[in-house]
């Protein structure tokens, strides 16, 4: 093994962690973003306006760490989203979600995998990607993504 190399936790013992933590957490997390304490309000209120000036439509959002997707189905209404796809490794949260995303007039898929595994192999098409406030939490022994960027056409 390298030095670049990392080994892989097994899925289950990984879900069963995730699990754990959001049960555990979770209600701390939601006081946070409601008291706005990590700025959630101003994140997702620049996303909407980035969405509604500046991206193409309409636009297909790829959404990691998706978690409940309270904040984000808010910033997404009325916008030309074509195509939403959420992505967290927490089965609880994306139970949250589908109920948070109910009301979105697009597709909808959520999707229950680790984001940095999800990005590195995805294949289908995306205008649009967001990571929300969870790229603040990146551990420094978690393998970065090879690129973040934003780019419009």
């Amino acid at each position: 093994m390298t030095g670049a190399e990392l080994p892989q936790p097994h899925a289950e013992a990984s879900n069963e962690a995730a699990a754990a933590i959001f049960q555990r957490e979770w209600r701390i997390y939601r006081k946070m973003v409601e008291n706005n304490y990590l700025f959630h309000c101003e994140a997702y209120a620049q996303l909407r306006r980035v969405l509604l000036e500046e991206a193409s439509q309409p636009f297909r959002f790829l959404d990691l760490a998706c978690g409940d997707a309270t904040a984000v189905a808010t910033a997404l209404e009325q916008t030309g989203v074509a195509n939403y796809c959420g992505v967290d490794l927490s089965a609880d949260a994306l139970r949250l979600a589908e109920r948070s995303l109910a009301n979105l007039p697009c597709p909808k898929s959520l999707r229950q995998a680790d984001y940095v595994e999800a990005l590195a192999n995805w294949r289908e098409p995306v205008d649009v990607i967001w990571i929300g406030l969870s790229r603040s939490a990146w551990r420094a022994t978690m393998p970065a993504p090879r690129a973040i960027w934003c780019s419009w056409d």
